[in-house]
């Protein structure tokens, strides 16, 4: 019901469909919708991700961990929602794999997509968010307006990467798009 209200899910741990190929996976994506322009959409992703259209009739499970985070992405992206959320992105991944998924994230806010990013990396998080709300055993604990805050103020920067008694902290962020 969830996907149905215009909510598409970039799910912790990547969860692709490990024994259907890249191609059936962005299929999947685009369960809901009935229209003509899903292999369009597929094309799309496969301009996104050249990588995945290399290897489209590979089966999800056989592809590196990166590759399957692109492919969760561009699944989500099959739905045509306006607000992706994601959860973890960047966990498990090479540095440069990192930069290259952050990246993706930023075009695709850019391009009128809201974004909710859930994200221990705060490096890579505040540099795109508009909006950083830190929860500590599911409750706000903070909510800040411009994420550069978190690099440039040292105390909060020390606070959050150093500070052992609270390295449960989840950095929520919203990228969103002014006009």
């Amino acid at each position: 019901q969830i996907v149905h209200n215009g909510i598409s899910l970039v799910p912790e741990g990547r969860q692709i469909l490990q024994d259907m190929s890249v191609y059936e996976n962005l299929e999947m994506g685009a369960y809901i919708r009935n229209d003509n322009e899903i292999e369009a959409d597929i094309k799309k992703v496969f301009k996104r991700f050249p990588i995945l259209d290399e290897r489209s009739y590979q089966l999800g499970g056989t592809l590196s961990g990166g590759q399957q985070q692109m492919l969760a992405i561009g699944r989500a992206l099959m739905a045509r929602h306006k607000l992706l959320l994601l959860d973890e992105p960047s966990m498990g991944l090479a540095p440069l794999v990192v930069n290259e998924i952050f990246e993706t994230i930023k075009e695709i806010s850019a391009e009128g997509t809201t974004v909710l990013l859930v994200e221990e990396n705060i490096r890579h998080g505040s540099e795109i968010s508009g909006y950083a709300y830190v929860l500590e055993t599911g409750k706000i604990k903070y909510n800040l307006f411009g994420c550069i805050y978190l690099l440039l103020n040292g105390y909060i920067h020390l606070f959050f990467l150093q500070t052992p008694k609270y390295r449960n902290f989840l950095l929520v962020i919203e990228i969103y798009r002014t006009k």
